[in-house]
């Protein structure tokens, strides 16, 4: 009985050491064919910064994209930010903080201590006026656009056309 159980236990240990040998073996075998087939192609620097390059190309073209894109987005946030802020009855201080001052007076009159105004702004004034001439928003935006038409009454705002 004890014979069997020590025979049964050294086969049991050959094969474990036969499993580690072929193991072994195998990983040997695999660590030779990774460094021969990593050594075998040489590192190119001019390769290199190539693919550096074109990297970097593909970046700046990515971002030009996403610069395009947010003033676009920018223009359209600005424009619906003026039509709900614009309305009848807004000071003409506070219509000039969100457009600026450059505008077309079209007809100006004063009478009996009541003063009339009526002003053009192009799209491109209001657009320089938020971001600035040299934003991505400003070089989008339509430059010969007229944009808003206000009546003022004294210092208030009695008509808004948008054009």
């Amino acid at each position: 009985m004890l014979d069997r159980q020590l025979i049964y236990k050294q086969k049991r240990c050959q094969e474990v050491s036969n499993r580690l040998s072929h193991s072994a073996k195998f990983l040997s075998i695999l660590s030779c064919f990774l460094l021969y087939s990593s050594c075998r192609k040489e590192w190119d620097p001019n390769e290199q910064f190539q693919n550096d390059v074109e990297i970097l190309a593909k970046q700046k073209e990515q971002d030009i994209w996403n610069q395009k894109n947010q003033a676009k987005e920018n223009l359209s946030n600005l424009h619906s930010k003026l039509t709900k802020s614009i309305v009848q009855g807004l000071n003409l201080n506070e219509f000039q903080n969100l457009v600026g001052e450059n505008a077309t007076i079209l007809a100006q009159k004063e009478q009996s201590g009541v003063r009339w105004l009526i002003l053009r702004y192009q799209w491109d004034d209001i657009v320089e006026n938020y971001f600035s001439k040299t934003s991505e928003e400003y070089r989008q935006c339509s430059k010969q656009k007229q944009y808003i038409e206000i009546t003022a009454k004294n210092s208030l705002i009695i008509s808004v056309t948008w054009l």
